[in-house]
């Protein structure tokens, strides 16, 4: 790993680095666990961290390699007095909680102030994790926040963390892999675009994703990977 990407900055609260440094020592405990390409995430300024979501576990496998704070646009199903993952994202990830089934303009509002503030904000596109256990299609959402905001995204695709228990029943660790792609954006005029470019931007995204995921994991973008890349 990159030593000098998993170092934590001087902004991050002790509370934050306490649990990332649990996180990390029972992922590499439980699981087989490698990252790359961890120099493509900024140390500062805006951004939107884009991710896959395959199961409750991706959230631990991409936290341990961030090298700052993240706010994290959440289900609210998860706000709950009791809910442990709830209490993580609330204290942890600063969790903007948004209602799912409906345009949440309230949680949308937050997304972009926080991003406006130079914050990093994660956003699984696909909204939920997925049923078949590879990419499902995804929501015009997450493209209207970034053409709103103008802020560069950060994908980043995580597979195997999803077999980590069942793994584990077996007494095998999962092979969890984590890859950071290059920073890229949306062009100016994306600011004004409506459902339909949305939608286009929307497929741009998760092409994107596709891209750094092997095969089996593209799901329903396994055969629209971005011009040039036949990975």
């Amino acid at each position: 790993m990159n030593d000098h990407a998993l170092s934590p900055l001087p902004t991050m609260s002790i509370g934050y680095r306490l649990m990332r440094a649990l996180m990390r020592l029972l992922l590499w405990l439980l699981t087989d666990f490698k990252a790359e390409g961890m120099e493509n995430i900024p140390l500062n300024g805006p951004a939107v961290l884009v991710s896959n979501h395959l199961d409750t576990m991706d959230g631990p496998a991409i936290f341990i390699i961030l090298p700052r704070q993240v706010t994290v646009f959440a289900a609210d199903k998860h706000n709950r007095p009791f809910s442990f993952f709830g209490w993580l994202l609330r204290t942890f990830a600063n969790a903007i909680w948004v209602a799912r089934g409906e345009v949440d303009r309230k949680a949308l509002r937050a997304a972009l102030d926080a991003v406006a503030r130079g914050e990093m904000l994660a956003i699984a596109p696909e909204g939920t994790r997925s049923r078949t256990g590879a990419l499902q299609k995804g929501h015009d959402g997450t493209a209207y926040l970034v053409a709103r905001s103008g802020a560069p995204m950060v994908p980043v695709v995580a597979w195997g963390q999803e077999k980590t228990w069942s793994e584990l029943a077996h007494l095998r660790r999962s092979r969890v892999r984590v890859v950071v792609g290059k920073p890229f954006s949306l062009p100016p005029e994306a600011a004004h675009a409506r459902s339909a470019e949305l939608a286009v931007y929307t497929d741009q995204i998760m092409r994107r994703l596709a891209s750094l995921l092997p095969p089996s994991y593209r799901g329903v973008y396994a055969d629209r990977l971005p011009p040039g890349d036949t990975a």
